[in-house]
């Protein structure tokens, strides 16, 4: 078991060093912002999502992954792919995935197959198939169907939850 200062250490690592993940079409720039949940009580007293950047996190939080992808080149951009882990220590939150327009599949293997959530298995220690949960994927990849036009820029987002 990983004790709060180790899990917290190894969070403001990831928020510190995380750059981007990997997009295969030319052109294409990518940017990741981290964002810390959080939920306020409005004036009318329901409770709202606000983001903020991650100063402390601790077990239980959720955190906010957006990723950008920018257009770079003068022609249109085809056949775009967005693959991003789940930072370790985190969990995905089931349904989170943002698609803006493209196609989300999951791995439960550390990136090498991926498939629609509803396909996918995992085999339990002992020896048992059951279907994956959101506790299982270890990648989430976006697969845009359409072109990003020159200079255009979309964006993909998933929330994951510190164990």
């Amino acid at each position: 078991m990983f004790g709060t200062n180790k899990i917290l250490k190894a969070v403001i690592l990831l928020v510190v060093t995380l750059v981007a993940a990997p997009a295969f079409a030319d052109g294409i720039s990518l940017t990741t912002k981290v964002e810390k949940r959080l939920l306020v009580p409005s004036a009318e007293g329901e409770m709202q999502e606000r983001f903020v950047p991650p100063s402390k996190v601790v077990p239980g939080d959720i955190v906010a992954y957006t990723i950008s992808a920018k257009n770079d080149s003068a022609e249109p951009a085809e056949q775009v792919v967005i693959t991003d882990p789940v930072p370790e220590h985190m969990q995905y939150v089931e349904g989170s995935a943002a698609d803006n327009g493209a196609r989300v599949l999951f791995s439960v293997d550390g990136g090498f197959r991926f498939d629609v959530a509803e396909n996918l298995s995992v085999t339990t220690e002992d020896g048992f198939v059951r279907p994956a949960t959101a506790g299982d994927y270890t990648h989430i990849r976006w697969v845009f169907a359409d072109a990003i036009a020159p200079s255009a820029e979309r964006a993909v987002r998933f929330f994951a939850q510190l164990q």
